[in-house]
């Protein structure tokens, strides 16, 4: 299954439990469902036909650490 496949529910919907149904039987429902949401609309944002008005990976990045209990704080090599 390609990514937009995978979203394509989300994104006529934004129904929670069409993101329910997205998950892996195997987590038994165990998942953090705003997490969920950031990273679906995150790939969404990356299926934008218009490279420029992609995300760069920094804002990628900030949107991800914003949504989890701890900040990542990328290494850059000196």
């Amino acid at each position: 299954m390609t990514l937009p496949e995978w979203t394509e529910g989300w994104r006529g919907s934004k129904d929670s439990k069409v993101l329910v149904g997205m998950l892996d039987p195997k987590l038994n429902g165990d998942v953090n469902m705003e997490q969920l949401r950031v990273l679906v609309d995150i790939d969404n944002s990356d299926l934008v036909e218009n490279s420029e008005a992609r995300p760069d990976m920094s804002m990628i990045l900030h949107k991800i650490s914003s949504c989890m209990d701890f900040q990542v704080q990328p290494e850059l090599p000196v």
